[in-house]
């Protein structure tokens, strides 16, 4: 590199820290400037503090100051600096199921993917479809529900579908970029990556709401419970994408594709290996194991930290594979966990229910208005920032909305969630372009921008259709 362009990349990265200094004083000043406000009646000096530090958490994840777990962590010091609460109230979820749970599950997802058995099953799904683009979008489409419950790593998912979708494409002469290749990403897309939000186990996600759930009914969202709440949705959702798909999205000229194809990455991958049985059989006793929970009554996070001693005395998971786990994610899910459970023991959610209970009613009349009105404003929310943060500022907007209403918490949470996965710009949804770049660049951006307009509606009719089951479920 010259000196002219060290100069240059010294001078862009000096640009950098400088406007990210900008924008930690200004989360600073605005957690400052709140914290001082004289409190309204109902409210304290204290609660009055705590709401500076959860507006500079906003502020900060919002104008990304810094990394997210940087933010929520640094905030939950905060607190303790205030003298508001301490390191081990505010950080108590690190001794919980909702940090140890996904770590012990991430750490068994890249044993399976790393033995190549969620390849093999994969392949042997495809086997059982037409060879009609009617019957890749059925291969797709069950191949991907076969690996949800698997597996929450939805990286991992997408890494093994991807490619062969591409492939598969490929094979039936689907050109890169087609409408029929933007369909099939779509299927992929919608139920490889969101509808693993349907099943407890099916991704890393659910773990930071379920941490939402209220502690005296966190217990009864088991495996199957979670399963009950989703299934509507997932219906809906799987239905109209494959309809939309079939009718909307097919080629101009028939396609076909050979069964040889399909067998030929079966006879690639030879036969079973022996670290593939003994994934097969730990991964079925999990599965299992997790599936009645309510009936023998072993923690979730036990049978996830067994599976994974096993895959650790099989070799398949060594020491340096734990620098691998996603840290981050669980210091930001620990903070913000933390921050939330303060947030509901200190008396402002009762407060704020007291200023819009006089309103509401009018507002949000019933439950099917309150999910319109969420799904809404959740879409607006998610073009300016992440998944991770949406979840950090739509509980507190409705959440005292959804206790009038009685309302679960972890329902407010969870429709956030499924309905603010979009990407209309490219910085919505990171997963969406990692997907493109596992297919080999068949589609881009710019193919899909509009089909997530069309999720979107999806996952909004999906939500109204499962009010009634919650309603029956005691979630509304």
């Amino acid at each position: 590199m010259s000196k002219s362009q060290k100069a240059t990349s010294n001078g862009a990265e000096g640009s950098k820290s400088e406007v990210r200094i900008v924008r930690v004083l200004i989360t600073v000043a605005v957690g400052v400037i709140i914290g001082l406000i004289p409190p309204p009646d109902g409210l304290t000096p204290d609660i009055m503090k705590f709401l500076g530090v959860f507006a500079a958490m906003i502020v900060g994840l919002l104008s990304q100051a810094a990394p997210n777990w940087a933010v929520t962590v640094a905030c939950s010091f905060a607190m303790i600096f205030l003298g508001l609460t301490q390191i081990d109230t505010i950080l108590i979820n690190f001794s919980k199921n909702n940090v140890w749970l996904p770590m012990a599950i991430v750490g068994f997802a890249g044993c399976l993917e790393k033995s190549g058995v969620l390849r093999r099953i994969a392949f042997n799904v495809y086997k059982l479809f037409p060879t009609t683009y009617v019957g890749q979008i059925l291969a797709i489409g069950a191949a991907s529900v076969v690996l949800t419950p698997l597996i929450p790593s939805t990286s991992a998912k997408l890494g093994v579908m991807s490619p062969f979708t591409a492939s598969l494409a490929s094979e039936a002469g689907i050109q890169p970029h087609s409408k029929a290749m933007k369909g099939l990403w779509f299927v992929l897309f919608n139920v490889c990556y969101i509808c693993a939000f349907c099943v407890l186990t099916g991704s890393n996600g659910n773990f930071l709401i379920l941490g939402f759930a209220p502690e005296d009914e966190a217990a009864k969202f088991t495996w199957i419970y979670w399963l009950l709440m989703c299934i509507v949705w997932f219906a809906v959702v799987v239905i109209l994408t494959i309809l939309f798909t079939a009718i909307f999205m097919k080629p101009n000229q028939p396609i076909t594709v050979t069964k040889e194809s399909v067998n030929q990455k079966l006879a690639e991958l030879g036969p079973m290996s022996g670290d593939e049985k003994f994934c097969i059989i730990v991964l079925a006793c999990a599965m299992l194991l997790w599936i009645t929970e309510s009936y023998h009554g072993i923690n979730t996070a036990v049978v996830a930290w067994a599976a994974l001693f096993a895959m650790l005395i099989r070799g398949l998971f060594k020491t340096k594979d734990i620098f691998a786990l996603p840290w981050p994610f669980f210091l930001f899910l620990a903070g913000l966990l933390g921050m939330s459970d303060y947030m509901n023991s200190c008396g402002v959610s009762d407060w704020i229910s007291t200023v819009l209970s006089p309103v509401v009613g009018k507002l949000i009349p019933n439950s099917f208005v309150f999910v319109i009105v969420l799904a809404v404003v959740t879409w607006i929310v998610r073009l300016f920032v992440d998944s991770l943060s949406t979840m950090a500022i739509i509980p507190t907007v409705f959440g005292p909305v959804a206790t009038l209403l009685g309302i679960n918490p972890l329902l407010v949470v969870w429709l956030s969630y499924v309905n603010g996965q979009q990407w209309i710009l490219p910085h919505n949804t990171p997963q969406m372009l990692q997907s493109a770049v596992m297919m080999g660049n068949a589609i881009n951006h710019e193919d899909v921008r509009n089909l997530s307009f069309v999720y979107m509606i999806t996952a909004l009719i999906g939500s109204l259709a499962s009010v009634p089951v919650w309603t029956a479920m005691g979630l509304m």
